[in-house]
């Protein structure tokens, strides 16, 4: 059995269409976990609604917490051998799409197995499909390391994943954190232990609604907080594993997150307040312990952003946009000259 887990907050024009895709699945062997995470909405008695016409629809109602916190009591709750998450805004666009994922799992022994998406609008029309990373690595086993490396190359989806549920043993999402929530999530699960992952670019069944309001996409500074976290936790994660290549990868993880979150505050959006947030976030006592921790751990840093003060690097960060932005103006320019 699978178990269908769905966090559901203020979804009310969308939920329907999302339960209804998995009502549609061809594989009918599932649990739907529908966690209402304190919706001031009608997305709650929507859920509670379908729960009286099929009795595989689970629905658990809380005080608001986060997406985070819903995903974890549903994975308390989960009884199915295999989990799989999905959000109740998008929708699975493929009938098949679950009994293709459970049949790869079960054909190969797979402990992960990743489909592949599309992008809609509002109204749930297709924008465009994702654009495929790692197919030579598709459609064959491959560890740990080769998943994340060549076939999620930062793409942190969970929702494309179908996981062995127990893989994910006591692994639970962090509470209290709005962005890349799904990135320790996942390096959780890939790093502390050797897995049979499987990437199926040829099963595209989830629908990604992309929104302007959507959280992903909205100014917050909570994403600075949330960004320099996710690299500090990549070192945490560094010492747990003996895998070399793994180690390599969580490092440069590491160091990539400090420096663009640089580049972030350099940005039209975060700039002009870019003095307080690195003193709000502490960004130089963050970068600090990246360099006390790699020279503990014998790692060479190369990156410039490490050897210069927050603030200075944010500027030379900003000025390097300006004059990206000047030559590309310039080439435009010139181009419609000729």
């Amino acid at each position: 059995m699978v178990s269908i887990i769905v966090p559901v907050y203020n979804t009310e024009k969308y939920i329907g269409e999302c339960i209804q895709s998995v009502l549609r699945q061809t594989y009918t062997e599932w649990e739907l976990i529908l966690v209402d995470d304190g919706s001031t909405d009608n997305s709650g008695r929507i859920c509670d609604e379908y729960a009286k016409t099929d009795k595989r629809i689970k629905v658990f109602h809380q005080k608001n917490q986060g997406v985070s916190a819903a995903r974890n009591i549903a994975l308390d709750k989960a009884e199915g051998d295999y989990i799989i998450f999905l959000d109740a805004d998008d929708f699975w666009c493929e009938d098949t799409g679950l009994y293709k994922l459970v049949s790869a799992a079960f054909e190969y022994e797979l402990d992960v197995v990743k489909g592949e998406y599309m992008h809609i609008d509002r109204n749930s029309r297709i924008i465009n499909t994702s654009k495929q990373v790692g197919v030579e690595y598709s459609n064959t086993i491959i560890n740990s390391f080769q998943f994340l490396q060549y076939v999620v190359k930062g793409d942190f989806f969970c929702v494309l994943s179908l996981f062995k549920a127990d893989k994910l043993k006591s692994t639970r999402f962090e509470v209290g954190h709005i962005f890349m929530e799904d990135v320790i999530f996942y390096l959780n699960i890939l790093v502390q232990q050797s897995l049979r992952c499987m990437y199926r670019p040829d099963i595209l069944f989830y629908a990604y609604r992309q929104y302007g309001d959507s959280a992903s996409k909205r100014t917050n500074i909570l994403k600075i907080r949330d960004s320099l976290y996710t690299g500090l936790a990549t070192m945490q994660l560094y010492e747990r594993t003996n895998d070399p290549q793994l180690r390599k990868y969580l490092w440069r993880m590491c160091s990539d997150r400090y420096c663009s979150t640089l580049q972030w505050l350099a940005s039209d959006k975060y700039y002009k307040n870019c003095t307080q947030f690195i003193s709000q976030y502490r960004v130089k006592e963050q970068r600090d312990k990246i360099i006390h921790w790699a020279k503990n751990n014998s790692i060479h840093i190369k990156r410039m952003c490490f050897y210069i003060s927050p603030l200075f690097m944010v500027r030379i960060y900003r000025q390097r946009s300006i004059l990206s932005k000047l030559k590309h103006g310039f080439l435009l320019l010139w181009n419609i000259q000729r």
